[in-house]
């Protein structure tokens, strides 16, 4: 005979533990319960107890499949994943940078040596080329009171100056002559003049008119009309300038540096 199967419901446990373990009809299910004191009705598992050995194996299943998923993730980290997961992921590096070591200033015996030796030298550099140009100065204005710096010209040479000063400007000539007008008119810094290269006998034979000026009036601050005059100039060049008839006359001007009333 064959042994008939038993209906769904509560059943003693086959595995002959003190509890009840439910039949679903067609095979031993998982839910137990304890033995009641009566009997009650059949009817579907309520609450079941649960079997230790059984709730190990669900957190072993739990377990496995939870590393199954931190793989998966892992992987889907290393080898795939969207722009924007990469862009976020990125976003949450640390960009924080050790700060640089502060920058000493803090120099040596050698270096301030150095410094002070390279600041010296400068000073040093600026006094020799003041001292220069000062010395420049001095020698050109020792050469200006110097009558033997100027240049005596011949006759001809002074011709070609009285017909084109601007070629001569600059040289330091030595000129004779008579004043000719030194008043109010011409002011304190400035005559007019006949002149000519050489010493002439009488007032008349200097026949070149010229203007004279200067930046200092105590040179001419002697000087009168009809006085005979050696001069020590440097040409400056032509210099136009009304006359009392109603025109205009050009002429040569030199700047005078030393002039000697000789009659």
């Amino acid at each position: 005979m064959t042994t008939p199967t038993p209906s769904a419901g509560w059943h003693p446990d086959p595995e002959g533990r003190p509890q009840l373990r439910w039949w679903d009809g067609k095979q031993w299910t998982s839910a137990t319960k304890a033995i009641p004191n009566r009997p009650g009705p059949g009817g579907g598992p309520t609450t079941p107890t649960v079997d230790p050995a059984a709730r190990k194996r669900g957190n072993k299943i739990a377990a496995g499949v939870l590393g199954v998923i931190v793989l998966a993730f892992v992987a889907f980290g290393i080898f795939g994943g969207d722009s924007e997961d990469d862009t976020a992921s990125a976003a949450e590096v640390t960009t924080t940078k050790t700060p640089a070591a502060a920058e000493t200033t803090t120099k040596s015996a050698a270096e301030v040596s150095a410094s002070q030796a390279a600041s010296s030298s400068r000073t040093a550099a600026a006094a020799a080329a003041a001292a220069a140009e000062a010395e420049k100065r001095r020698q050109a204005e020792a050469a200006r009171l110097d009558p033997n710096t100027y240049e005596t010209l011949g006759e001809r040479d002074f011709a070609l100056l009285a017909k084109n000063p601007d070629s001569f400007v600059g040289r330091k000539i030595t000129v004779y002559g008579v004043v000719m007008q030194a008043d109010a008119a011409t002011g304190n810094k400035q005559f007019l003049a006949r002149t000519a290269a050489e010493p002439m006998g009488a007032s008349y034979n200097y026949d070149q008119t010229t203007l004279i000026t200067t930046q200092d009036p105590s040179i001419i601050a002697n000087i009168v009309e009809d006085d005979f005059v050696t001069m020590h100039v440097e040409v400056s060049g032509s210099y136009t300038y009304d006359t009392k008839i109603g025109g205009s006359n050009t002429v040569p001007e030199f700047k005078i540096n030393i002039i000697n009333v000789t009659g």
